[in-house]
Parts: C-alpha cells; structure tokens; sequence
C-alpha cells in the first residue's frame, strides 16, 4: 500500500510539472507584438537595437545640440540631459528621394524617468529627431512628461510657433489632448510617417494621433531630441515605403487605411473626411484612450518591424489560450488515468 501510495505522489507530481510547463509556455507566446508594428511594412534602411552595451561613441554617434552623458547596458542605451534644454543626437543619415512619392517612417522605442506631470505642457521630452541639417535646423516629433505631443520644427536656431491642428509652419502644439496616461519607466513606441504627400504625422502605441504638419526637409539626419530628463531607448528604425498619401492613416485609428478599399464605415455621411462626417466643415474628431501602457521589464522583444511575436489567430485569441488549455486537458486526462488505476488496486 505504501509503495502504491508513493507511486501515486510521483505520477501526481509529474502531472502538475506537464501543467506548469504548459501554462509558461501559453504565456511566453502571448507576449504582445510592438503596437504599431502593422505600420512597418516598408523596406527596412536602418534599424539599431540598443542591447548590446555600445555607447554613443562606439555608435558613431554625434551629439549636433546640448550636452548627454550615456550609460549603455544590455537593457538599452540611457542617455541624460539634466540642465534644462533641449539635446539632439544624430545616429545616421538618409537621404531618400525628394520628388514626389518618397515616403518613409520612423520608428522609436523607449522610457524615460521624469514623473509625470500635471503641466499643461511639460519640459521634460523624449522623441525622434529627423531632417537634421545642424544644431540649428531641424525636426522633431516628442511626447511629454505631461501626456501631450508635438510635431515640431526648428530653422536657424528659433522655434516655428503656430497653434495646434495646423499646417504651413511645420509645428503642431497639441495641449490640450492628452489621450494617454504618461508613467515614468514605462516603454512607449513612437512612429513618425513621413507621406510622399510632403506631410507628416505621429503615431503613439499604435494609435495614429490627429494633428499633422509639413515636411520641411532642413537636412538628412535622424536621431534622438532629449530634454530634462533621463531616458532609455531600446530600438530606432527607418523603413522605406511606397508612395503613400497622409490620407492612408485615420486619426483614432490603430489600423491604416488600404488605399484600394478606401470605404470609411465610421463615417457613411462624408466617407472623404473621417474628421467631418457632417460635411460642415466642423472637425467632430474626439480624443482617444491609449491602452495599457507596457512596463519598461515587460519590453517588447521584437527588435524589427511585424515581429511575429504573441501572434493572435483570426478570431483575435491569444495562442496563450491554445497551449493552456491543452495543458489542462492533458493533466485532466493524466490524473484520471492515476485515480482510475487506484481504484483498481484498491479493489483487489
């Protein structure tokens, strides 16, 4: 009887290790794929993850404004900027085509440390630099400690003032809309379309934002804008797309538009113009709730554009679902097949 009883702990113990085994799995395979990788479809020119301890000089880095430290780590590259003002580093030139249909997009992951704020707009930025001429001459798009974001431009040292919602000055100063809750720490991906239209707009997470601006191409630079705080990027891309249209992306959206099924069932009314659906000329565009942001220890981990990562089937179910319930099937199925022959023995 002993023996039978021990013979029972080890067949019970190995069942529950088959379903611990099994529910790791489903969960390692649920992880997300970054959010706005379905906007990465193009041509991958330039890509750099931030993992493998190179500091901004390995990097071949070039600091063209302001004054960062750098502290590189397998976690990503921390970069500080802690006297106030404003920092762009370049990491590399791209120089695509200037006729009409040259289109590309940026990509940048990363955290950064600064509280968050209750400003109406915050100093303390991260962001993507890009059309870098100089330290005086550029473009770059951030979000803010505070929650809001920015488009903007610099040209020959002064800041391109203009109200938000606007184009022609090459800067868009959203304040008011803070459609995502900012946490220190926490990993936001930030994607900047460049349109062969000559316009420009931000996606957040995934979410395409309202406000667009001009492409004002001072130079061919791409990097990092940094001010006031610390920050840790993980990943910075650039892919080269075919000629599109800033059309193709809907603000509130976390889908592009295909611009050869272009039907806009939102809005039936004024399908042309998803921001007027009255056709009134009035804009009805409304905020949007950004999801859950990731904690920085739960980074996606995808280093390239439509990472295959936590793949969700046709219905939208994680494959964390799939291998969980096969888990419990099989320790079910295993644990009746023990009782049953305890049964037996008992009854001889």
């Amino acid at each position: 009887m002993k023996k039978n009883c021990l013979n029972l702990m080890s067949v019970v113990f190995a069942v529950l290790m088959l379903f611990g085994a099994a529910f790791a799995a489903g969960a390692e395979g649920a992880a997300e794929a970054p959010k706005g990788s379905r906007f990465l479809t193009g041509t991958k020119v330039f890509e750099k993850t931030f993992s493998d301890s190179q500091g901004l000089e390995a990097l071949g880095a070039e600091t063209v404004l302001g004054t960062v430290t750098d502290a590189a780590g397998a976690d990503g590259l921390t970069l500080t900027e802690a006297a106030n003002k404003a920092a762009v580093v370049k990491l590399f030139d791209y120089a695509p085509s200037t006729e009409e249909g040259s289109a590309y997009t940026l990509v940048l992951r990363g955290s950064m440390s600064a509280a968050a704020s209750d400003k109406d707009e915050s100093k303390d930025m991260l962001g993507i630099a890009f059309n870098i001429l100089d330290g005086n001459s550029y473009c770059y798009a951030v979000l803010r400690s505070s929650g809001n974001y920015d488009i903007n431009r610099q040209k020959d040292g002064k800041w391109q003032s203009g109200p938000g919602y606007t184009t022609g000055n090459g800067s868009s100063r959203n304040r008011m809309l803070s459609f995502f809750e900012y946490q220190p720490d926490t990993s936001y991906e930030l994607i900047i379309r460049i349109y062969s239209d000559g316009k420009v707009r931000l996606i957040l997470d995934g979410v395409v934002t309202v406000d667009i601006a001009d492409n004002f191409r001072e130079g061919t630079g791409i990097g990092l804008y940094l001010r006031n705080t610390s920050a840790t990027v993980t990943y910075l891309g650039v892919f080269a797309d075919e000629t599109n249209s800033s059309e193709d992306d809907k603000p509130g959206s976390e889908t592009p538009v295909d611009p050869e099924n272009p039907e806009n069932p939102e809005n039936p009314e004024n399908p042309e113009n998803p921001d007027d659906p009255n056709g009134d000329g009035e804009s009805e565009t409304k905020p949007v709730t950004k999801p859950a942001p990731t904690p920085t220890d739960e980074k996606p981990t995808g280093t390239t554009g439509g990472s295959d990562n936590g793949k969700k089937d046709d219905a939208g179910c994680s494959s964390e679902i799939g291998v969980g319930t096969l888990g419990v099937m099989a320790a079910a199925a295993a644990l009746a097949v023990v009782l049953r022959k305890k049964r037996e023995e008992d009854g001889q």
